[in-house]
């Protein structure tokens, strides 16, 4: 959807093109809104001194050279802004990496709170406590929560590989009591 500046820049090209400034119902249709909207852009653009508009005039609107410049400007500032944002993403994204650095070593350590204890406490003195980092952190409170689900299927594992063994071990006992058996009574015969 056209914002205040599309309207402001669908005007600027009007007049170049036609040597006069659009209709609303032309600027509604160049730019896919309502005439309502538009109308209500420019209002907006008149009261921020972006244009002047003549009274019952269909054409009477006109860009002010200020209003370019300010496009200009804003457009500049929206830049910087796009910079920056992609920076703080990067630095999020390596924060990130940095985070899933500890996930893997936690997996490693047999003490695994004492580790998470000591990531946490990194986490908060080092990142502090913004929205990223929280997002972060409830990553990282999520992989806690698997590693000691984990640990307990490891546990509840061992436990299971305990007890087969030990009815391997009397079923290899019967095998040999059974063949006892058969030897004795195949003497016999």
């Amino acid at each position: 959807m056209p914002n205040q500046q599309d309207i402001l820049e669908f005007i600027r090209s009007h007049v170049e093109e036609h040597g006069q400034a659009p209709t609303v119902r032309e600027l509604a249709r160049t730019a896919g809104i309502h005439e309502a909207t538009v109308a209500g852009h420019l209002r907006r653009l008149e009261k921020n001194g972006q244009i002047t508009r003549t009274k019952r005039s269909k054409r009477g609107v006109k860009v002010c050279d200020d209003a370019m410049t300010s496009l200009k400007s804003e457009n500049e500032g929206l830049r910087a802004r796009i910079e920056e944002l992609e920076r703080e993403l990067r630095t999020a994204r390596e924060l990130n990496k940095s985070v899933q650095k500890y996930n893997f070593q936690v997996e490693l350590w047999e003490n695994g709170r004492l580790l998470r204890e000591q990531i946490w406490q990194l986490v908060n003195d080092n990142m502090g406590l913004t929205n990223k980092n929280r997002e972060l952190q409830d990553e990282l409170r999520l992989f806690q929560e698997q590693y000691d689900v984990l640990a307990k299927s490891n546990r509840e594992l061992k436990i299971m590989q305990e007890i087969e063994a030990e009815r391997m071990s009397q079923s290899k006992l019967r095998m040999g009591d059974l063949q006892r058996r058969l030897d004795k009574f195949l003497r016999s015969k």
